[in-house]
């Protein structure tokens, strides 16, 4: 009896020791899950941001007939603010213009992996490309065409 009693304990206090063990495994693995939540969280607004913006700058050229200087000329005439681009906050999003056109885009998730997402569009051919590749922030925006 007293060595099943010993067998009980040593079961128990490996079990526990066990269960201890797994506690960080177990709260790393929500801080993930709740990561890439946020994360499609973050791209569904970016992308509906993304879009208001490219409207405004319709709105814009419709009026003024040439595109802002920057995405700024844009307040309050057009957008009470600026919408934010939630990906990568740090780089906002990119603009350059020309005033008879112009290339706007943003980078994903540059600190996460080591090639970085950049999206643009362009006035030129006006869709949405992305593509991977080393980008610096601010630097030049890839755009849809060679």
């Amino acid at each position: 009896m007293l060595l099943s009693q010993r067998r009980l304990a040593l079961f128990i206090l490996l079990t526990a020791i066990g269960a201890v063990a797994l506690i960080p495994i177990v709260v790393r693995l929500i801080a993930v899950i709740a990561t890439f939540e946020g994360n499609r969280h973050a791209t569904a607004i970016t992308e509906a941001n993304r879009e208001i913006i490219v409207a405004a700058l319709s709105l814009y050229r419709a009026d003024i007939n040439e595109y802002p200087e920057r995405l700024d000329d844009l307040v309050p005439a057009y957008l009470t603010e600026i919408p934010p681009q939630l990906l990568t906050p740090n780089t906002g999003w990119q603009y350059k213009s020309t005033r008879a056109k112009y290339v706007f885009g943003y980078l994903e998730w540059p600190e996460k992996q080591a090639l970085s997402s950049v999206c643009s569009y362009s006035s030129d051919k006006p869709v949405w490309y992305c593509a991977s590749g080393n980008f610096e922030p601010f630097g030049d925006i890839p755009t849809p065409y060679p």
